[in-house]
């Protein structure tokens, strides 16, 4: 619609400028016509006038009158004021009204020209060809074209010519446009999908036009955009000290997990670990030294839970949490299906304490398993910066959904279990009962 409404705009232009240039050549035309005609007379009464010939005069005027554009003739002899009319019906011996510029040509010599609605109007001075005053006036009144069919003919012809350019041009111009839009319509189409956070739309960077200079200017904005959100993720789900997920990123993957077990029936486990004696670490050599030792307690804890072959980084990799944040997609990660994760889950929740979900983890026996081999990497940690540690911990164990139902109350469970074990041995794993939450309700009812 914009290509024929801007079609039609310059078609109505283009005539209007036809006709007022028309108009115009058509007006230089009457008068160029008046003056050749006015020139003739001028010639014809010179000798007449000498010799006052002026029935001669007469009838050359009422032949030259006889065309149909010349609507009126005359000669106005200047020495002896006499008005000569080529006019069949008047003879020079009537007592005429000298053209109006007649004093005004006889005193500067030179012609006027006067355009009415519908004449050019010519006088002229007559001249014996010496240097002596006009011997008279020619006075020609020239009939101009009717402004109306002259306009009507431009407007008919513009008219027809319009028609022939739609009808040749028009297809060739929606061809060539549909083109050009139908890249921009892809880009478009793409860049709705980086808006809802598709990042990996493929842009049309190869192209060489200035489609392509766009796209190459949307695909450098959307991998500074990507880059942007994947350092919100790590500053709001990556713990920065051990690099595993942290404590919302946790709690976003077990509530996902909650849900996903709810329907399927599953069963998984959840691990609470905190460290014994850490406070110590920090006071003693420092708190640089004391998150290099938790770094350390992660990466042993990582490949004891997640296998020999896992980093610190696949444990936050591997959560679909991560997946969803770096990309950005609010709207992808509310429509991904609940499904249980297939590897644990390793985060640190603050200070020395860690969690880890455990899968598919169906009996007390494989949560111990695990508990065990996640007891056994935290003692087995090492040396860090030349100075060895032993480490010791507490871990307690809970399991869904006999412990609990929601995030908050498993991991408010495997706390209470992870005390129990302090209580009752200062290291190693205890399962949550009925029996440990109602001593420490109770310890809590009595201030101790």
């Amino acid at each position: 619609m914009l290509v024929v409404g801007l079609f039609a705009g310059l078609t109505v232009t283009m005539i209007v400028a036809t006709s007022y240039l028309d108009l115009r050549e058509e007006d230089k035309k009457s008068i160029d016509n008046a003056a050749t005609v006015a020139t003739t007379v001028a010639r014809l009464a010179t000798t007449n006038l000498i010799s006052r010939n002026y029935l001669t005069l007469e009838r050359e005027l009422e032949s030259i009158a006889a065309d149909p554009m010349v609507h009126r003739v005359r000669v106005f002899d200047a020495v002896h004021h006499i008005n000569v009319d080529g006019a069949f019906a008047s003879s020079f011996i009537d007592d005429m009204v000298p053209p109006i510029a007649t004093a005004t040509v006889l005193e500067s010599g030179l012609r006027d020209v006067q355009l009415t609605d519908d004449m050019v109007e010519i006088t002229m001075p007559i001249t014996s060809g010496d240097d002596g005053p006009p011997l008279g006036v020619a006075f020609v009144a020239f009939v101009r074209p009717d402004v109306f069919k002259v306009v009507n003919g431009i407007w008919q012809s513009s008219a027809l010519i319009a028609a022939f350019l739609i009808a040749g041009a028009m297809p060739l111009t929606f061809y060539f446009g549909s083109g050009f839009l139908h890249p921009v319509r892809h880009l478009t189409w793409i860049a709705h999908r980086v808006s809802t956070g598709d990042f990996d739309a493929p842009f049309p960077v190869e192209r060489r036009d200035e489609i392509g200079v766009l796209a190459r200017a949307y695909c450098e904005m959307v991998r500074t955009i990507r880059s942007n959100m994947e350092r919100i993720y790590q500053l709001a789900f990556v713990d920065s000290v051990t690099g595993l997920c942290n404590r919302e990123c946790f709690r976003n993957e077990m509530e996902r997990a909650v849900a996903a077990a709810e329907r399927e029936k599953a069963i998984f486990a959840v691990l609470f670990i905190d460290l014994d004696r850490f406070k110590l670490v920090n006071d003693t050599y420092g708190h640089d030294t004391g998150d290099k030792l938790l770094a350390a307690v992660a990466m042993c804890l990582s490949k004891a839970v997640c296998g020999e072959d896992c980093d610190i980084g696949d444990c936050v990799r591997k959560s679909s949490a991560a997946h969803s944040a770096s990309s950005s997609a609010s709207a992808r990660d509310k429509a991904r299906p609940l499904t249980m994760p297939e590897a644990p889950i390793i985060a640190r929740l603050g200070g020395d304490e860690f969690a880890v979900f455990v899968p598919e983890c169906r009996t007390q026996a494989e949560a111990a398993r695990v508990g065990d081999a996640a007891l056994m990497s935290v003692r087995n940690t090492g040396a860090v910066d030349g100075i060895p540690f032993v480490l010791d911990a507490c871990i307690g164990i809970a399991l869904y959904p006999r412990d609990g139902r929601t995030y908050t109350v498993l991991l408010k469970n495997a706390d209470i279990a992870m005390y129990a074990a302090k209580q009752i041995g200062g290291t190693g794993c205890s399962f949550y009962n009925a029996e440990v939450d109602r001593a420490a309700a109770d310890r809590v009812w009595l201030g101790g």
